[in-house]
C-alpha cells in the first residue's frame, strides 16, 4: 500500500485512552509514512436536549461555542506530540460510532486508532464507542490502552488456525517491522477434545491420542511461523489449553507481558462471525494489554 493511499484514523474524545490512541496514531503514521486524520466528535445527543429548555438561536450559539472550544483543545493536543507529514482533522457534530465508522468506511483506511476506554475510571473496560466500533468497523481496529505511549516491543498474536489466521499472523508481522525490536509471539489456545466427550470428569483417553492432536497443532503453527518469516517477522510460537479462548489469551499476555495482542474478528458465516466478534470483545475487555483487531 503506498503511503498516498494509507490513511489512520483516530477518534478523540479527550480522555486518557483516546489521548493515548492520538500518540500512538500518529507515531505509527510517522513510521509508515501515512496520512493521519484526526476526529473529534461533539455529540448530538446532548444539543438535541438542550432543543427542550433553549431556543434555536441559543442552542445554535452554543453549538458554535462547544465545536470553538473542541477545536483549541484539539490543537492544543496536537501541538504536543510529534506529528506526521500529512495531519488533518476534523471537529464535527454526531454520533461519535457512526461518525468514526463513516469516515473509516468512506476514505478506506487502513487502521481506526481508539482509546480502548471512555474515562480514566474505566480501566479494564471497554468504552460504549470502542465497542461499537469493534463491532461494526470493517477495518482494523487499533484499540489503546491509556498507559501505553511509545512503540510495541513484545507482540502476541493470537491465531485460531482457520485460513484468516494468516491474515493476522501478516499484520502483527507488518507491526512488528514498524516497530523494529518488537518480538512476535504467535498464540493458539485450545480446548482438548477430551474435556467434552464426558461431562462430569475427564475423559481417559490414550496419551498418544493428546501427543496426536498437539503435534498437529504444532504443525499447522509452523506454517504460520514461515508466513511471518516471508512477511519479515521472526516469531515464536505458544501452545496453551484453556477452557476459555479470551481468559487464555489473556493469561499469557501478562506471562509475557506484552504489551499488543492482535486477533481477527471475522468469521465465514454469520453464525461464526457473530461468535468471532462477540470473542474479540471478550478479549478487549480482558487483555491487560492494547488489542489490534484485524479484519481477517
Amino acid at each position: 500500500m503506498t503511503a498516498s493511499s494509507y490513511t489512520i484514523v483516530v477518534g478523540v474524545d479527550f480522555s486518557p485512552a483516546s489521548l493515548a490512541a492520538l500518540r500512538q496514531a500518529a507515531r505509527l503514521a510517522t513510521r509508515a509514512d501515512a496520512t493521519l486524520r484526526v476526529v473529534h466528535v461533539v455529540e448530538r445527543t446532548t444539543l438535541y436536549q438542550l432543543r427542550d429548555v433553549l431556543d434555536e438561536a441559543q442552542v445554535n450559539a452554543l453549538e458554535a461555542a462547544t465545536i470553538e472550544q473542541a477545536t483549541a483543545h484539539l490543537e492544543d493536543e496536537l501541538s504536543a506530540i510529534d506529528l506526521p507529514r500529512r495531519v488533518v482533522f476534523d471537529v464535527v457534530r454526531g454520533h461519535a460510532p457512526e461518525v468514526l465508522i463513516d469516515r473509516a468506511m468512506a476514505l478506506g483506511v487502513k487502521l481506526l486508532c481508539l482509546g480502548s476506554s471512555a474515562g480514566a475510571s474505566d480501566q479494564g473496560d471497554i468504552g460504549a464507542v470502542a465497542a461499537r466500533c469493534t463491532r461494526r468497523c470493517k477495518t482494523d481496529v487499533l484499540l489503546v490502552q491509556a498507559q501505553h505511549h511509545g512503540p510495541f516491543r513484545t507482540i502476541v498474536a493470537g491465531v485460531d488456525l482457520s485460513p484468516r489466521s494468516e491474515a493476522v499472523v501478516a499484520r502483527a508481522a507488518e507491526q512488528v517491522r514498524l516497530d523494529n525490536a518488537a518480538a512476535l509471539e504467535l498464540l493458539h489456545v485450545y480446548s482438548g477434545h477430551w474435556h467434552i466427550l464426558r461431562y462430569r470428569e475427564r475423559t481417559q483417553t490414550p496419551p498418544t491420542f493428546e501427543q496426536a492432536i498437539i503435534d498437529n497443532l504444532e504443525a499447522r503453527l509452523a506454517e504460520l511461523v514461515a508466513t511471518a518469516s516471508a512477511a519479515g517477522a521472526v516469531a515464536h510460537v505458544s501452545l496453551l489449553e484453556h477452557q476459555k479462548v479470551a481468559r487464555g489469551l489473556a493469561q499469557k499476555v501478562r506471562e509475557l507481558d506484552a504489551d499488543l495482542l492482535v486477533v481477527g474478528r471475522r468469521g465465514h458465516s454469520r453464525i461464526v462471525e457473530l461468535l468471532v466478534g462477540l470473542t474479540a470483545e471478550r478479549v478487549v475487555r480482558l487483555a491487560p494489554c492494547s488489542v489490534l483487531l484485524v479484519e481477517a
